[in-house]
């Protein structure tokens, strides 16, 4: 199925392109992926159903997956083409891990408990996606784990999209991993839920 490009100024996703960077230097973390790089990865068809880049634009840290799963992309030396997911299917399910990691990492660092609870769902049907490898099946599953024991600790949220940057809640924050084609600055599909 492909997905529509996007018709809305590129200013925005410009300016939701250099918030999810920044936000993602807060886990020293850089990627090398332009607006046109962004715009051309959500021109690409999925076999899956999925969001548009309108909706990801709405939300930074899903901005901030979408940026690491290019970027993890790229560095594995595929180009942004229409059939880049469909051709690539292992590849890109590797890159949408990883790009599932480094989001659960940031939200965890910025406190956004809410997100994390917005995306346990989607976790949960990367985990029982029957196109996805073993290997990365048991990864999804250990982060689908992860998530639910860091949330297990969370300050409660009474309203969607809202967070705590308090204190931990009494959980450990966990630092981010930082190997699988991302570098430290300078020195994310699956099942019934949406790909993104």
């Amino acid at each position: 199925m492909a997905r529509k490009a996007p018709t809305r100024g590129s200013v925005h996703v410009a300016r939701a392109l250099n918030r999810a960077k920044a936000l993602l230097r807060h886990i020293d973390v850089e990627v090398e992926v332009s607006s046109a790089d962004l715009v051309r990865w959500f021109a690409a068809e999925t076999p899956y159903p999925d969001l548009s880049l309108a909706a990801v634009l709405r939300r930074p840290l899903l901005v901030v997956h979408e940026l690491v799963e290019i970027d993890v992309v790229k560095r594995m030396g595929l180009r942004l083409t229409a059939r880049v997911i469909l051709e690539n299917m292992k590849a890109v399910d590797a890159a949408h891990l990883r790009a599932a990691e480094v989001e659960m990492d940031l939200a965890v660092a910025l406190g956004k408990w809410a997100h994390l609870r917005y995306r346990l769902p989607h976790m949960r049907g990367w985990c029982e996606d029957p196109l996805v490898t073993p290997s990365l099946r048991s990864r999804y599953r250990r982060l689908y784990a992860r998530a639910k024991g860091i949330l297990a600790g969370a300050p409660k949220s009474k309203r969607f999209g809202s967070s705590s940057r308090a204190s931990s809640g009494g959980h450990r924050v966990i630092r981010p991993v930082r190997s699988r084609g991302i570098t430290p600055a300078r020195g994310s599909r699956r099942g019934p839920s949406p790909r993104r």
